[in-house]
């Protein structure tokens, strides 16, 4: 797996061996790539499941194709990351491909189909934690999560502020401001914008660590990103500034599984474009103009619907 998911796997009792991956490294070196190919080798595997339903060259069918175990199973894949040639090389690498999702599917959904069973509509399990200590936190407090992948995906930290302190105001909240290792320059952004008290743990926190304090909020505000998917596991209301490259994939979740989040869109006619944004002369740091054009009052609105379901 993806060593940045270490923290979830190492806690939970599926799995008997454990092997993670630098996954820009695995690309950018051809030692660590050789070696790491190697432990994949050397574990004999009879049977080795790819279940992304995007896959990848480099990554992924690499792994499947080193392996050298007897049964290879993987999906016809949906946007995938490679060629058409790549494609149609890889394929050879497995002995079972089955069929991709049709766009638009929940990946909740997408996924019981790949494994042969009926989706029964049933919320994810909650999320494992870590606590994180109590006198770290204010009193009845929002999540704002401005960490994400990319910096072309993510909200400007102004609409993030504006968002943040309208609902905190109306509602008498406190704001603690999330995001990943590295990110911690948005805090002196996001607090120029906010100008007020807010509490700042981006970059303070682990991954379980962030799951609890999701656990524990009156709702959360995010992009795009793997925030979203841990409050809706943590049946934390949410807010989630949805793109538009696969709307309906990732965000939202279908109302049956999720009725406490809500996807907020800015909707545009070129919406399902795979991250093949046609606006290419934008700077590099700027957000696509489906995430930047979302509008401050759309995300109050819907803090608001959430919250006031809460009580």
């Amino acid at each position: 797996a993806n060593e940045r998911f270490r923290e979830f796997a190492d806690v939970d009792g599926t799995f008997d061996e454990r092997l993670f991956v630098n996954v820009a490294k695995l690309a950018s070196s051809p030692a660590y790539r050789f070696g790491e190919m190697r432990k994949v080798r050397g574990l004999g595997a009879a049977v080795i499941v790819n279940p992304r339903l995007t896959r990848d060259f480099l990554w992924g069918d690499s792994v499947v194709r080193c392996s050298g175990a007897e049964t290879r199973i993987g999906s016809e894949g949906i946007e995938n990351l490679m060629s058409p040639f790549q494609v149609k090389l890889s394929a050879k690498w497995y002995t079972e491909l089955r069929l991709s999702p049709e766009p638009g599917i929940h990946e909740l959904i997408s996924n019981s189909l790949f494994l042969g069973v009926e989706h029964d509509g049933s919320t994810p399990p909650e999320t494992a934690t870590t606590i994180f200590p109590r006198e770290n936190l204010p009193e009845n407090y929002i999540v704002v999560f401005v960490g994400v992948f990319s910096a072309d995906k993510r909200w400007p930290l102004q609409r993030f502020a504006e968002a943040a302190k309208a609902i905190a105001n109306e509602r008498k909240l406190n704001v603690v401001l999330c995001g990943g290792p590295g990110e911690e320059y948005l805090a002196d952004e996001f607090g120029r914008h906010f100008a007020g008290k807010f509490t700042s743990l981006i970059g303070k926190t682990t991954l379980l660590e962030l799951a609890d304090i999701i656990k524990n909020a009156v709702i959360t505000i995010s992009n795009d990103t793997a925030a979203g998917h841990i409050a809706v596991a943590q049946r934390c209301p949410s807010v989630i500034v949805t793109p538009g490259n696969h709307v309906g994939r990732f965000f939202p979740y279908p109302n049956e599984v999720a009725s406490k989040q809500i996807s907020v869109l800015h909707e545009m006619p070129c919406f399902g474009c795979g991250w093949h944004c046609i606006y290419t002369d934008l700077a590099a740091n700027e957000a696509k103009p489906c995430i930047a054009n979302v509008e401050v009052n759309a995300v109050v609105n819907a803090a608001n619907r959430l919250l006031a379901a809460r009580g």
